[in-house]
């Protein structure tokens, strides 16, 4: 069985797959920025899930970025820290890339996923998603109306910078789907453990994009 952990943006969720592509368990957590405190406690719920079963863990995959640097570096520490302790392989899956493809199984008429995660003001992370199976790389970028033309008709939004794009580019009759969760990288997940696409346990780090700005505590504040 593989665990699949989601830990990049707001909320934090867990799945897991079996060898068919299966999502045999799934959790998620409503609790905004709630990652150190709950997300332990979904994996944990998934190995109970497991063992209740009879069945046991083989690999181990994470959203390896872009996302928030805070819950990315929870959930690759607790992901490495459960293939060093356990033996298992580790994946990382682009998770732009696997909201995208999932959003298209989803509404097939649609040409152009934009997927795209808040990175602060008025910039996202974002990577574009087509139907004929291509991507864009993965950048981040201020959104403005010249910068991102949409087609009403071909195109969706995927992610939670949602409301900032419907504030910034005008177009709330557009089609928006609310992610990451765990459940969106699940077919990507078992894409790479099927053709054993593995990262170094030692040595994997997030793509976070950007450098971590530290921000003042509202505690602190005058």
């Amino acid at each position: 069985m593989l665990l699949v952990i989601e830990s990049s943006a707001d909320f934090p969720s867990v799945c897991i797959v079996n060898r068919e592509g299966e999502i045999i368990f799934s959790r998620n957590i409503s609790t905004e920025k709630s990652h150190a405190e709950k997300l332990p406690l979904l994996i944990e719920e998934g190995l109970g899930y497991l063992r209740e079963n009879g069945q046991f863990l083989e690999a181990v995959a994470i959203n390896g970025g872009p996302g928030s640097y805070t819950g990315l570096r929870i959930g690759t520490s607790l992901a490495k820290g459960m293939c060093f302790g356990l033996g298992l392989p580790l994946i990382s899956i682009n998770g732009l890339k696997a909201m995208g493809f999932w959003a298209l199984e989803k509404f097939t008429d649609k040409k152009r996923v934009l997927a795209m995660l808040d990175a602060r003001r008025d910039e996202v992370y974002i990577q574009y998603v087509f139907s004929d199976g291509t991507f864009s790389e993965v950048t981040a970028e201020v959104i403005h109306p010249d910068s991102c033309v949409v087609n009403m008709e071909n195109d969706l939004f995927i992610g939670n910078a949602n409301q900032k794009v419907i504030r910034l580019l005008d177009c709330a009759g557009m089609t928006f789907l609310i992610g990451p969760t765990a459940d969106q990288l699940a077919y990507e997940a078992h894409k790479k453990w099927q053709a054993n696409e593995f990262e170094s346990v030692a040595y994997f780090e997030p793509n976070y994009l950007k450098e971590f700005q530290a921000g003042i505590s509202k505690k602190f504040s005058l």
